[in-house]
């Protein structure tokens, strides 16, 4: 590590621990905060939402009996993210010093950080963890490592189990990282009566790799929650009816063939399907969707 970028960590974890000493208490968002705490509490893991978070919490805070551990974890996780801003605008894009020292500092003071922090969700660890997903993408497309091809893979994967959201990002990734590399980039430069073997091989190996990696892993992950949730494996069980609540002005029941499903569907709902402002009722109340 350089001499600046340990200045500027030193600097991001002073203003951290200030932030943290005149504020430290949880937060907590009804709905979302609920069902981690009941995943650190009882164990239970939600149909609809990633639960790598309320495993965490209960390994952090459950066991510590304190929230507060679990919010000095976030702020250190939220400093490391804004110290990894300065890394990479040295280490990847050549920025002066003192550029990415003072971004590093500016994003450690960010309103919308600083908040993310302090709640039971899992912003501040999924920003954290998309953070080093994406630098260690840079670091590849850059340099061609495949140590960091890897872990760019490993780490979506873990991604992934704090926020599902994330999974068309990191699948795209697995496929457009490796085509970004030195090797696809030189490839392209040669002259086509000049490409060789090895450099196909190469290109070849590190796409299959990070396919074997990303897609493994998560195959790994469906088996994983399918257990916890004594169910076939999956990434998530839930995504056929945010759909049809997302499309439900356009969604009738006569598009569902299967009578006994349709009636399911659509035979005790409260709110009016065809009306969009009922669409987050649609989504998340009983009587919805």
């Amino acid at each position: 590590m350089s001499r600046s970028l340990f200045y500027t960590l030193l600097g991001v974890l002073c203003i951290k621990g200030i932030f943290i000493l005149i504020d430290s208490q949880p937060a907590y968002f009804s709905g979302d905060s609920e069902a981690y705490l009941a995943t650190a509490t009882v164990r239970y893991i939600p149909p609809d939402r990633s639960f790598l978070y309320g495993l965490l919490l209960r390994r952090v805070a459950y066991r510590t009996h304190s929230l507060e551990a679990m919010i000095w974890m976030q702020v250190l996780l939220s400093a490391m993210a804004a110290w990894l801003l300065s890394f990479a605008l040295r280490k990847i894009f050549s920025a002066p010093s003192w550029l990415a020292a003072a971004f590093g500092i500016l994003c450690s003071g960010e309103p919308l950080q600083l908040l993310a922090e302090r709640y039971v969700l899992t912003e501040c660890c999924a920003n954290f963890l998309f953070v080093l997903h994406f630098v260690l993408a840079l670091l590849y497309v850059k340099r061609g490592k495949l140590w960091a091809l890897l872990g760019t893979q490993a780490i979506g994967v873990v991604l992934i189990g704090f926020r599902i959201s994330f999974l068309p990002e990191v699948l795209i990734n697995s496929v457009l990282v490796p085509l970004l590399s030195p090797y696809a980039i030189a490839l392209l430069r040669t002259a086509k009566s000049k490409i060789s073997a090895r450099q196909i091989g190469l290109l070849a190996a590190h796409l299959s790799l990070s396919l074997l990696v990303s897609l493994g892993l998560l195959t790994e992950y469906r088996h994983w929650y399918g257990k916890l949730r004594g169910r076939e494996p999956a990434l998530f069980y839930q995504d056929g009816a945010f759909l049809v609540a997302a499309f439900s002005p356009l969604i009738e029941p006569e598009d569902f063939p299967v009578t006994y499903k349709r009636a399911a569907i659509f035979g005790n709902l409260r709110y009016d399907p065809h009306d969009i402002s009922t669409r987050p009722a649609q989504h998340f109340l009983d009587g919805g969707l």
